[in-house]
């Protein structure tokens, strides 16, 4: 018969063995490709752990650009610009979106994160298709061409879609 000790010492045992793999798990990662060959990743956080940026290029060290720049606490998704000028993403928080578009060649010349672009669609939700012509292709299910304030969650409906430019933050239907 095992006592009721020795199943105590063996469960805490157990608990700090999984709790131990569990922190050993790597990262998920986000990446995407620039087109002089760079690469830009970065962490998806969890609730207790940073999202960290960094730069890497096969003829460098990596360079560490930030962490927690993006407005919300989780990125979800990220997309450059064809030209590398531009980086777009989606940050969440408590399952609410946010789009940023931050100026890529600024953060890396600078180390400065600017995001002069940045689109709340509370109460709805917003996602990124491809990039044409230097403008971001966008949709949401609610209207973004009216103000904040006057959105209300009876807006919600059928999906609109528009493009974005980055600079001046102009939404065209």
């Amino acid at each position: 018969m095992i006592s009721s000790t020795t199943r105590f010492r063996f469960g805490i045992a157990l608990l700090t063995l999984g709790t131990q793999v569990l922190a050993d798990e790597p990262a998920k990662m986000l990446s995407v490709q620039l087109p002089d060959g760079c690469s830009v990743e970065v962490e998806v956080r969890s609730d207790d752990t940073p999202a960290c940026w960094r730069l890497l290029c096969a003829d460098a060290e990596p360079q560490t650009l930030g962490c927690d720049v993006s407005e919300l606490h989780q990125v979800a998704e990220i997309k450059a610009s064809p030209d590398g000028r531009w980086l777009a993403l989606i940050s969440v928080g408590e399952g609410h979106p946010i789009l940023e578009i931050a100026d890529l060649r600024e953060w890396r010349k600078l180390g400065r994160y600017q995001s002069p672009c940045s689109i709340n669609p509370y109460p709805g939700t917003i996602s990124m298709g491809e990039w044409q012509s230097g403008m971001l292709r966008i949709e949401s299910d609610l209207d973004l061409t009216v103000t904040q304030d006057d959105r209300s969650p009876d807006d919600l409906g059928e999906t609109r879609r528009y493009g974005l430019w980055p600079l001046g933050c102009e939404l065209v239907d």
